[in-house]
């Protein structure tokens, strides 16, 4: 199983309200995809952390992995709800042991 971990960091002035319709609509659109065995997504606890939300999501290997970055949802996902609000996106990817 390999674990795929998102997170964003807002740009300056985008509400906490643009951040949870980006996670309602990661949870939405992009449990759609292929590949995608599980999906969690949530905002930090943490108000002074630049990076506000995560994405953790669940897929078989990194074949799976790889055929869900270039998938049509995903690439819209990322142009038309992460690109508007998100100044810096890290990724973690690994898989258990």
């Amino acid at each position: 199983m390999l674990t795929h971990i998102v997170l964003y960091k807002p740009k300056p002035g985008v509400a906490r309200e643009q951040i949870e319709v980006l996670l309602r609509e990661a949870r939405t659109r992009l449990r759609q995809v292929p590949g995608v065995a599980n999906l969690k997504a949530g905002t930090s606890i943490y108000k002074e952390d630049p990076y506000q939300c995560a994405l953790v999501m669940y897929f078989e290997d990194i074949a799976a992995l790889d055929r869900y970055r270039v998938h049509p949802v995903h690439v819209k996902f990322v142009e038309e709800v992460v690109n508007p609000v998100v100044d810096e996106v890290r990724r973690l990817d690994y898989v258990e042991e």
